[in-house]
């Protein structure tokens, strides 16, 4: 049985490498916030919920410049974060049809120079990463590549250790 240590190791690991992104990954958003919070405590980082600073700076943008802007935001948050490790949750707006985002292309050109964990709504299988079905407006699909991804199970706990039973996967690429 493995605990919040995996996720603390693979922060480590990632640090090292080109892209230092290390993906929180599960379908049920208040899991994957639980874990990212678990990780903050641990490293005495705030988290911060991507959905309210992007929206709220993207408020007065007209639509068509939104998309452009948006890169430029996320890329001023992590450049104006804490130290070296910024923490993400709440990362849906990145999915938005209307900033025409490609989410993980976005998280990975802007984690080159700071360690970036994300929570990522979605599923980690096969090598693919996904977030929504594919009938869905936001779905994105792509290869696992040049990044680390935890998939957190239903049902963990990450206050502690994962229930007797549960399990956390991750999977590097």
């Amino acid at each position: 049985m493995q605990d919040i240590g995996v996720v603390l190791q693979e922060i480590t690991d990632v640090a090292g490498t080109y892209h230092r992104l290390l993906l929180l990954v599960g379908r049920v958003p208040a899991e994957t916030s639980q874990c990212i919070e678990a990780v903050a405590a641990h490293l005495d980082r705030p988290v911060l919920n991507l959905n309210a600073e992007l929206s709220s700076a993207l408020l007065e943008v007209p639509h068509r410049q939104r998309q452009l802007k948006a890169h430029k935001v996320v890329g001023d948050i992590i450049d104006g974060g804490p130290a070296d490790i910024v923490l993400f949750d709440h990362t849906d707006i990145l999915f938005s049809p209307s900033l025409r985002l490609d989410a993980l292309a976005l998280l990975k050109s802007l984690s080159r120079n700071k360690t970036v964990v994300a929570t990522w709504s979605g599923t980690a299988k096969d090598g693919k990463l996904r977030h929504a079905e594919e009938w869905h407006p936001e779905y994105q699909s792509h290869a696992i590549e040049d990044i680390k991804v935890i998939t957190v199970d239903q049902g963990e706990r990450w206050a502690g250790r994962p229930m007797l039973g549960e399990r956390l996967r991750h999977e590097v690429r």
